[in-house]
């Protein structure tokens, strides 16, 4: 799974991640046993067309080995406002075979979780744009 994240805003849009000049680092989690290729990797873009021409990307390889729920985090420099029309966070998602998605938010020190139900993925070799839109949720704030 290859992808990009963003916030969406009124008129606008918030990158959080683009790969191309850092980014912050990714945690992985749920496959602690995993021998193979690292997890979460930035790369060459393979597919720089459509919604995402950049030049690189990041990929995470998801282990037959992990448990259903593993995935992998990053924490932003400053807090993601999901108020004042930027409640929607989307990411471009690239897959080989169909996927679910789930994009999560939670406070660092952990006083709030917020996990809406996981988007389908069923368009491969292509990329998408994944979006959860968390207004009126109890996110919202």
């Amino acid at each position: 799974m290859i992808f990009l994240f963003f916030a969406g805003m009124s008129y606008s849009q918030r990158v959080l991640v683009d790969f191309e000049d850092g980014h912050p680092d990714f945690n992985t989690f749920g496959a602690d046993n995993w021998m193979g290729d690292p997890q979460f990797s930035v790369i060459a873009n393979p597919d720089a067309s459509g919604i995402n021409p950049s030049d690189s990307v990041g990929q995470y390889l998801e282990p037959n080995e992990g448990e259903p729920w593993q995935g992998m985090f990053f924490d932003t420099d400053t807090p993601v406002d999901l108020i004042s029309g930027q409640s929607e966070i989307c990411a471009s998602v690239w897959v080989a075979d169909a996927a679910t998605f789930t994009i999560k938010v939670e406070r660092g020190d952990g006083s709030f979780v917020f996990e809406p139900g996981p988007i389908d993925i069923p368009a491969t070799q292509e990329w998408v744009q994944v979006c959860q839109d968390f207004a009126g949720t109890d996110a919202d704030g």
